[in-house]
């Protein structure tokens, strides 16, 4: 079994609304174990004062066979609003929840191997994972055929890492960063071309 859970950061609508979305899978000994090293009642990071956020990024580390980190800038709401204004686009003349669906469906096509890789590497599957998440991304696991759960521990550990990328601080141990923005923009021209 494993913990999963995913949250979605940066409400500013000059930056791109929704700008990173983290991603952390782990073992529930070594969820539970790093939760613990930190020492917190949360770590969800707008419940903390500055140096409780500086002492979860400094203690956060997701080295290891044990845990999956990531990072993913996807500018969600302004590719959206890209692809759905587009003069060659026919995004437009389709509801805005198939839009996001297939937003959705080529993010994880970036990302579905590697979470595969983990997965099978502690013996589960893709389909099987129990998503923690908030309202944010809950129509994101919908979309991936994942069942949702509401918050939890592998999910705080998600609103910390996006919280750190999108205020930009320093990068989290053990996460792997990618920036998906033109490949998700390529892909959605590509299939929403007239």
């Amino acid at each position: 079994m494993l913990l999963a859970g995913t949250d979605i950061n940066g409400d500013n609508d000059y930056l791109g609304q929704f700008r990173y979305v983290a991603i952390v899978i782990g073992t529930p000994t070594a969820v539970s174990t790093l939760f613990n090293k930190i020492g917190l009642k949360t770590i969800e990071m707008k419940h903390l004062k500055k140096d409780q956020r500086r002492h979860v990024l400094k203690t956060m580390n997701f080295k290891g066979k044990d845990f999956l980190a990531l990072c993913l800038k996807i500018d969600r709401q302004r590719l959206i609003d890209f692809i759905t204004t587009h003069p060659h686009s026919t995004a437009k003349f389709i509801p805005k929840n198939d839009v996001y669906r297939s937003f959705d469906l080529v993010l994880l096509s970036l990302i579905r191997n590697k979470i595969d890789g983990f997965c099978q590497h502690h013996d589960t599957r893709f389909e099987k994972l129990v998503m923690q998440c908030d309202p944010d991304m809950s129509l994101t696991a919908n979309n991936w055929k994942l069942s949702t759960a509401y918050h939890g521990k592998a999910y705080e550990f998600a609103d910390a890492v996006s919280f750190c990328y999108e205020h930009k601080w320093r990068s989290v141990k053990g996460c792997d960063y990618f920036d998906f923005v033109d490949k998700i923009k390529f892909q959605l021209l590509k299939e929403f071309k007239k």
